[in-house]
């Protein structure tokens, strides 16, 4: 089955509302229908395995945790976080250190939200987002905060990694946002 429409999820103060299985959330490009998971301010939801994005998606005003790697569908379109806090520490280290990869991706932004991010090994390099042959890329009124890429000790010399990594990507606006 499918579900088209908004889910509210309201705990209030009762702690995060945990997934333990993999999400795949969203559709095709070509698809219709959207979800907006909505956390009316009060809640917190924590993802323990991996999550997938699709296209037409949007977390608002709530709290994330995701505790495994994120995937994001190539060519999606229309994903939104508005007003979020958002805490990504996977078990595992993500393909290529990256921690949000889109490719060929459409209208993604990040509007009023707070990003904490951690690598759980010791990694050389990497981002906490990449954008590859994508467009209409927004972070607005945003930051991103104890950023953490735990560097390997070695004799020669590293890239430790960088918070925005862009490639073949167009149509990018970052305003009113802290590093």
């Amino acid at each position: 089955g499918s579900y088209n429409g908004e889910v509210l999820i309201n705990n209030g103060s009762a702690g995060y509302v945990t997934i333990n299985n993999a999400v795949n959330l969203g559709y095709k490009a070509t698809d219709f229908g959207s979800i907006v998971i909505d956390g009316n301010n009060s809640t917190s939801l924590e993802f323990n395995d991996h999550v997938n994005i699709g296209s037409n998606v949007t977390f608002r005003n709530i709290n994330l945790r995701f505790l495994n790697t994120v995937t994001f569908n190539s060519d999606a379109v229309n994903i939104h976080f508005e007003n979020c806090i958002i805490t990504i520490t996977p078990s595992v280290t993500p393909t290529s250190g990256v921690m949000f990869n889109f490719n060929s991706v459409n209208k993604v932004t990040f509007d009023e939200c707070l990003i904490y991010a951690a690598y759980p090994v010791l990694y050389s390099g990497g981002s906490l987002f990449r954008f590859t042959d994508s467009s209409n890329i927004n972070f607005l009124n945003s930051s991103v905060g104890n950023l953490l890429f735990n560097i390997a000790a070695s004799p020669i010399e590293y890239i430790p990694g960088y918070v925005f990594d862009f490639i073949n990507t167009s149509q990018i606006t970052i305003e009113n946002s802290s590093f």
